[in-house]
């Protein structure tokens, strides 16, 4: 990651700010720093829900093909069973 910064204004509820200064204050550390550290640990997770739900929101526009499930374990030589998952 690179260590060039930008600033940037956002507003949050209340008590989430108050949760902020109460972490900031117990610990010395400054609130950027815990909003840093929570965008980093979380924000690639964010990306690939919404990437899921676009995704999905594109089957149902008939955008994006989809597979059975049957298809792909017969392709990749797998045998169905409760091992897997699947509600028969």
């Amino acid at each position: 990651m690179s260590n060039a910064t930008k600033n940037i204004g956002i507003r949050i509820p209340v008590e989430l700010n108050n949760r902020l200064d109460r972490l900031a204050a117990s610990t010395g550390r400054s609130k950027s720093y815990y909003l840093i550290r929570t965008l980093e640990e979380h924000l690639s997770e964010t990306e690939y829900i919404y990437g899921l739900e676009r995704d999905a929101e594109a089957v149902r526009r008939g955008e994006l093909q989809t597979r059975p499930l049957d298809e792909l374990w017969d392709e990749l030589g797998i045998e169905p069973s409760d091992d897997h998952g699947e509600v028969r």
